[in-house]
């Protein structure tokens, strides 16, 4: 005889060996069941480690299904972990968010994301005042105005978890802005995605954005050697691609020992 779910009564299901109960596919997917992680809770509920130790809510323990000789992963039901993280921050609901003094665990699970989702919105609206109050400190470091700054980085700004990382968004504007200014100075700005110039403006690269230009200025000039080498000694461009790019990219300059490698590979 089939096997009921232990909600719904549908047949045909088999035991659930994280919940220990025999669930069908919906049920288990029900606010009921929805399980969540560790990492997922410091990221959205911002729960830190004295959270976890007065936690009163079921902790289920599981081997990690990507590694088994990791350290057993503890998952939480997400609908508890919701009711801890509002009751932490009933203050904030009653007095901040204007909500009448509640019970939680009396309300239902539509009020409770109701609710949940007013505190969320207020915790990342203070976050965000903190990263403009870091970004006006940091824009008046480089004497930089606010309105000159482009609306993409001011949304990775917003968006970024790390506040340490403002400073960092900033600084790559710069070495982007100040590279492009230079090489359309020299009629370069086309370059502009190579990786050379990825990099410096990641940071990657500890050189002056002059260096990029010059290193460009070469790679041209590289270009136009290799062209004219293949040409004139008849050689198969395709066949001889892995030298042709590694030498425009190299620190080697010299013409003749890449024509002498080539003949001999």
């Amino acid at each position: 005889m089939p096997y009921k779910c232990e909600e719904c009564g549908f047949l045909g299901v088999k035991i659930n060996h994280i919940i220990k109960k025999r669930l069908c596919r919906n049920c288990l997917l029900s606010n009921k069941y929805k399980l969540i992680c560790k990492s997922d809770i410091k990221k959205i509920y911002k729960f830190n480690d004295e959270d976890f130790i007065n936690y009163p809510y079921i902790k289920i323990y599981v081997n990690n299904p990507y590694n088994r000789n990791a350290q057993v992963m503890t998952l939480f039901y997400e609908k508890d972990v919701k009711r801890y993280f509002l009751n932490k921050n009933n203050d904030i609901i009653i007095n901040k968010l204007n909500i009448n003094e509640i019970n939680i665990n009396n309300i239902n699970d539509e009020d409770i994301n109701i609710i949940l989702e007013e505190l969320l919105y207020y915790f990342q609206i203070i976050k965000n005042n903190k990263k403009i109050i870091i970004l006006d400190k940091i824009l008046k470091k480089y004497d930089i105005q606010k309105e000159n700054l482009p609306n993409y980085l001011i949304n990775n700004i917003l968006q970024t978890e790390k506040l340490k990382d403002i400073n960092y968004l900033v600084q790559k504007f710069i070495r982007e802005e100040d590279l492009y200014k230079l090489l359309k100075k020299h009629n370069l700005e086309e370059y502009i995605n190579l990786n050379i110039c990825n990099e410096f403006i990641e940071g990657k690269l500890n050189i002056k954005s002059y260096e990029i230009k010059d290193k460009i200025n070469i790679m041209l000039i590289k270009k136009e050697q290799i062209k004219k080498l293949i040409k004139e000694n008849n050689l198969p461009k395709k066949k001889y691609i892995h030298f042709y790019n590694n030498f425009i990219n190299s620190d080697n300059n010299d013409i003749d020992k890449l024509l002498l490698f080539i003949k001999n590979n």
